[in-house]
């Protein structure tokens, strides 16, 4: 019996790399979703001037964020991972603004 909410996420999510198709299903949603706020923080940047560094950001994201979704790695170590990766190119962004 799921008695906190913590225990339902990882019912929901599962762990490792024995995921259940479903689990796999709930993954990618959560992962699609997470990745549209990711890419809205990033900025209009990352999709539209496309500079090397730019392309470089987009391709590592989706690597980073595909082994979420596949249970390659814990799926919130891989989260931290992407939230990191936006809040870099975020900054990098504003300092060659500047």
């Amino acid at each position: 019996m799921m008695t906190t909410p913590m225990q339902f996420i990882d019912w929901l999510f599962g762990e490792g790399s024995e995921l259940a198709p479903w689990q796999m299903a709930a993954r990618a949603l959560a992962v699609f979703f997470l990745a549209l706020v990711m890419i809205r923080a990033s900025g209009r940047r990352s999709f539209g001037q496309q500079s090397p560094f730019d392309t470089c950001i987009t391709v590592l994201l989706g690597a980073v964020l595909s082994r979420a979704v596949v249970g390659a790695s814990p799926f919130w170590s891989t989260m931290a991972a992407g939230a990191a990766l936006v809040v870099t190119h975020r900054l990098v962004a504003l300092a060659s603004m500047r």
